[in-house]
C-alpha cells in the first residue's frame, strides 16, 4: 500500500478506537484536536498544535498525567543539551574567566601607565596614552568601582556614555584622532553592548559580557599607523608580563575549544610581527620606515573571514578589516556562510541582498528542501544568490567529520546537519517520518537548536556584518508504550558533541562537579534513545523498564533543566532563566544599510501528534514536545533581551510563522 493511501487508513483506526492500546480508554489516546488539525493528521501521519506550555517538560507530565504514549523528540533532548551548555558556560564566566579578566584588566592598565611615563615626551606619547584609555574603559566595564587614570578620564567617561546609551554607530572618542580621512574614523556599533542571551539580569554577567564585547569588537586596524602603534604597544604589555600572558591564556584558550578561535589577529600574531620588524624594541615605532614595515608583515596575514564592522563597497575589505583584537569574537562557520550570502557578495547597489536567512544555513548544510522554500520566498532573485549557495554548499560539503568537531560549536552544527540532511529512510521508520512535510518540521527543529546555539555564544561568536552600500516503591501498572524519534545520526552526533565538550573542559582543567554530572546524566540518556531506536528499527519491542524511561522522560526534562539552573542572586528569582519561558532570542546579523538587526528567537513549546508503532505490532496515536521558532527584525538600537522577548511572546505579539509551516503548526 502506498504511503498517501496508508497515512489515512492508519488515522482512521486510530479514531475508531481500533488502535487503542489495552486498558486504556479511547479519551486518553485522542486529545482534543480540531477538525483541521485531525484532517492534517490523517493526511501526513503527524500534526504539531500550537499551545502555552513553557518547558518541554510541561507536555511530558500532561501525557504521562493523562495515560498517553509519549513520543521523545529530538526538539527535547536537544534543548536540554542546550541548558546543559550554557549551564556549564554561566559557571565558567563567572566562577572562572571573570575572576581573571578582572585581574587582566587591572594589570594592564597599571602597566600601561608605566609605559605611558616612560614614553612621554616621545613621538609614542600620543599612542601610550591612547592604549591607556582603551585599558582603563575595559577595566571601569569590569569592575566600576575602579576610576580612571587621570590622564585618560575624559576618553574614557565619552566611550563608557556611548556604551550605556548603546544607540548605533559613532566614532570611537578614544581613536578618533587616528583617522587621516573623514571615511578612515574607527566607527562601533555601541548596540552590540545592550547585555542579552543568559547575560541580562545578573550584576556579575553583565560586567563580564560588556567587557568581553569591547575587548572582542573593538579593531586596531593594521592600514592606520597610530591604530598600529597603539597594538604594538598594548602587545608589548603581554608580552613582558608573564601574569598578563596567563591569564589573557586562561580567558583564550578555553572558549577557543569551546567556540572557536579568533577570526581577527592576536596578541600572539603581533607579538611574532614584532619580533621579526622590532625585536620588541618599542622606541624603534617612532621611526615611521619601522612602522611600515610591520604594517606590511601585518599585511601577510590573514584577514578576517567574517566581517562586523562598518564596511563599505567602496574599500578594500581585507585592507579595513585586518587587525588587532585584544580578545577577539570568534570565527564560526554559520556567521562565514551568512557573510557569503549578503551585499557585497550578493545583490546589487540598488537591489543588496541586507540580511540572511536561518534557511540559508540549512540549505548550505546540504538541505535541498530548504533551499526550495528560498527559491519559493524569491531569495534567488539577487544577483549572484545562487552561485554564492553553491559555494557555500559545496564548502560545507568538503569538510571532514574531524574539520567539524574541532570545537563544540562546530560539533552542534554538525550534530544539526544530521537534520539539515538526513539520511535515507526505509519502512523500518514510521511512515509520517517519510514524508516531505516531516523534512520541514525537522528545519524547524534545527533552526530552534540553532537559535538556542546562538543565544548561548552570542557575547563570542562573530556577527555578521553586511557591506554599507554606498549610495516508586510500589509497583506501576504498564506503561504506555511510547516512542523515540528514531533519529540515529543525531543521537550519534550528540553523543560525540558530548565528548567533545568533555574531553575539552578536562583538558583545560575547567571541568567542574556539576558539569561532570551533567554530562554524565545527559550521556546515560543519549546512550539509552540510540539504543531504543536501534531496537525499534529492528521492529524489536522495548522492554518494560524501556517504556517506563520514555513514559518518565518528562521528570528527566525537569530534573536537567533544575541542574541547568543557577542560584538565585539577590532580588532575582530562583533559578535564574531556566525558570522562566524556555523562549530565548538572538540577534545573528547587522545591516548597516536598513539599520536593522536579524533575530532568531523560540517561543512556547508546541505539542507534536504522530501515529507511531505500538510494540506490538499496531499503531498509536504519541504525542511530544516541538520548538517554535520565529524570524524577524528590529531597529539596530533595539536589540531584543530574552525578558523582552519573553515579554512579546506572553502578550502573544510574536511575528507570523513560518509560511512553509502552514501545513504542519495547525490550529
Amino acid at each position: 500500500m502506498s504511503l498517501r493511501r496508508a497515512l489515512p487508513l492508519l488515522t482512521s483506526l486510530l479514531f475508531s478506537g481500533a488502535l487503542a492500546a489495552p486498558g486504556l480508554p479511547q479519551s486518553a489516546l485522542l486529545p482534543g484536536l480540531s477538525e483541521r488539525q485531525q484532517q492534517v493528521l490523517g493526511r501526513q501521519g503527524f500534526v504539531i498544535a500550537p499551545t502555552r506550555y513553557a518547558h518541554f517538560s510541561d507536555v511530558y507530565g500532561r501525557t504521562k498525567f493523562q495515560g498517553q504514549p509519549a513520543l521523545v523528540t529530538t526538539d527535547a533532548v536537544l534543548h536540554t543539551t542546550h541548558l546543559v551548555f550554557a549551564k556549564l558556560l554561566r559557571d565558567l564566566e563567572r566562577e572562572t574567566f571573570l575572576p581573571a579578566l578582572t585581574s587582566l584588566t587591572g594589570l594592564l592598565v597599571q602597566d600601561g601607565l608605566k609605559q605611558l611615563q616612560a614614553l612621554k615626551g616621545t613621538p609614542l606619547q600620543a599612542d601610550a596614552r591612547r592604549a591607556v584609555a582603551y585599558l582603563a574603559v575595559a577595566q571601569a566595564l569590569v569592575q566600576p568601582s575602579s576610576r580612571p587614570p587621570a590622564e585618560v578620564a575624559g576618553l574614557v567617561a565619552a566611550e563608557l556614555k556611548l556604551i550605556s546609551a548603546h544607540q548605533g554607530f559613532a566614532v570611537s572618542p578614544i581613536f578618533q584622532d587616528t583617522a587621516r580621512t573623514d571615511t578612515d574614523r574607527l566607527k562601533e556599533d555601541y548596540s552590540q553592548y545592550v547585555p542579552r542571551g543568559h547575560y541580562a539580569g545578573s550584576e556579575a554577567l553583565e560586567r563580564y559580557f560588556r567587557t568581553m564585547m569591547w575587548l572582542g569588537r573593538i579593531t586596531l586596524r593594521a592600514s592606520n599607523p597610530a591604530e598600529t602603534r597603539t597594538a604594538a604597544l598594548l602587545t608589548g604589555l603581554l608580552t613582558g608580563n608573564p601574569e598578563a600572558r596567563r591569564l589573557w591564556t586562561r580567558l583564550y584558550d578555553p572558549t577557543t575549544v569551546l567556540i572557536g578561535a579568533s577570526d581577527d589577529l592576536t596578541f600572539r600574531d603581533y607579538a611574532a610581527a614584532l619580533q621579526r620588524v622590532t625585536g620588541h624594541e618599542v622606541r624603534r615605532l617612532s621611526d615611521p620606515a619601522v612602522v611600515k614595515r610591520l604594517q606590511q608583515t601585518l599585511k601577510a596575514l590573514p584577514a578576517p573571514r567574517v566581517n562586523s564592522m562598518w564596511v563599505t563597497d567602496e574599500e578594500d575589505r581585507a585592507q579595513a578589516t585586518r587587525g588587532l583584537r585584544l580578545m577577539g569574537q570568534r570565527f564560526t562557520l554559520d556567521a562565514s556562510a551568512f557573510g557569503e550570502l549578503v551585499y557585497d557578495k550578493v545583490g546589487t547597489r540598488r537591489d543588496p541582498r541586507t540580511l540572511p536567512r536561518g534557511l540559508d544555513l540549512m540549505a548550505g548544510l546540504g538541505s535541498d528542501t530548504a533551499l526550495i522554500l528560498l527559491k519559493g520566498m524569491g531569495e534567488d532573485r539577487y544577483l549572484n544568490y545562487l552561485p554564492q549557495m553553491e559555494k557555500v554548499r559545496a564548502g560545507f560539503a568538503a569538510l571532514k567529520p574531524e574539520d567539524w568537531t574541532r570545537n563544540v560549536y562546530s560539533g552542534w552544527l554538525y550534530a544539526l546537519g544530521a537534520l539539515a540532511r538526513p539520511e535515507a529512510r526505509d519502512t523500518r521508520y514510521p511512515a509520517f517520518m517519510r514524508t516531505p512535510a516531516w523534512t520541514r518540521k525537522e528545519l524547524l527543529t534545527a533552526l530552534g537548536s540553532w537559535t538556542e546555539l546562538r543565544h548561548d555564544t552570542l557575547l563570542y561568536v562573530k556577527q555578521t556584518y553586511t557591506t554599507y552600500a554606498v549610495s516508586g516503591p510500589i509497583e506501576p501498572p504498564e506503561p504506555p508504550r511510547g516512542y523515540v524519534e528514531p533519529n540515529l545520526a543525531l543521537w550519534k552526533r550528540l553523543l560525540d558533541l558530548e565528548t567533545l565538550t568533555r574531553k575539552v573542559l578536562d583538558e583545560q582543567k575547567i571541568l567542574s562537579v556539576t558539569t561532570r554530572r551533567n554530562l554524565d546524566e545527559l550521556r546515560g540518556t543519549l546512550t539509552f534513545l540510540e539504543t531504543a531506536s536501534r531496537q525499534q528499527l529492528a521492529g524489536r519491542p522495548l522492554t518494560l523498564q524501556d517504556y517506563r524511561r520514555i513514559e518518565t522522560f518528562g521528570g528527566w526534562l525537569e530534573q536537567m533543566r533544575v541542574r541547568s539552573s543557577d542560584p538565585a542572586e539577590p532580588g532575582k528569582p530562583i533559578g535564574g532563566e531556566t525558570e522562566q519561558s524556555a523562549a530565548v532570542v538572538a540577534d545573528v546579523a547587522t545591516d548597516p544599510n536598513t539599520v536593522r538587526v536579524l533575530e532568531e528567537g523560540t517561543g512556547l513549546i508546541h505539542e507534536l501528534y504522530a501515529v507511531v508503532p505500538d510494540g506490538r505490532g499496531g499503531q498509536q496515536l504519541a504525542r511530544g514536545g516541538v520548538y517554535s521558532q520565529y524570524e524577524f527584525t528590529v531597529p539596530l538600537g533595539e536589540r531584543l533581551t530574552d525578558e523582552a522577548w519573553r515579554e512579546r511572546v506572553s502578550r502573544d505579539e510574536i511575528p507570523p510563522p513560518h509560511p512553509w509551516l502552514s501545513d504542519i503548526v495547525v490550529r
